[in-house]
């Protein structure tokens, strides 16, 4: 990974835990799903999954991911291949994963929100 996307990354992985961490209920994962268009605009849903439930609660987002999805929105391209969107997934032992979503129509997904 590119030493430039990991401060944000970070940030939002570490913000999720904290938005998690207020949902109410003890939790799993947490999951950010964002997608990017080409005029600098982006959709972003974050997702709680609750052990024994087959539903995930559904979280607002904060400034601070929001700010990070901001700045991560110029770096798509630096890797080569842009990349239109990204699942940051963490753990409530705080592992993390990262996976990158490189179809230029994922933000024209018109179920995003259905989950």
């Amino acid at each position: 990974m590119l030493p430039e996307l990991e401060k944000p990354l970070r940030q939002i992985a570490q913000e999720l835990i904290v938005i998690a961490s207020n949902c109410g209920a003890k939790w799993s994962a947490v999951v950010l799903d964002a997608r990017f268009d080409d005029a600098g605009g982006f959709l972003a849903k974050i997702r709680c999954n609750i052990p024994d439930s087959h539903d995930a609660v559904s979280l607002s987002s904060s400034s601070t991911i929001d700010i990070a999805l901001i700045d991560l929105d110029s770096m798509r391209s630096l890797a080569g291949d842009p990349w239109f969107g990204l699942i940051v997934r963490v753990q409530s032992d705080g592992k993390s994963a990262i996976d990158f979503n490189y179809d230029p129509e994922c933000d024209q997904d018109g179920s995003f929100f259905d989950d």
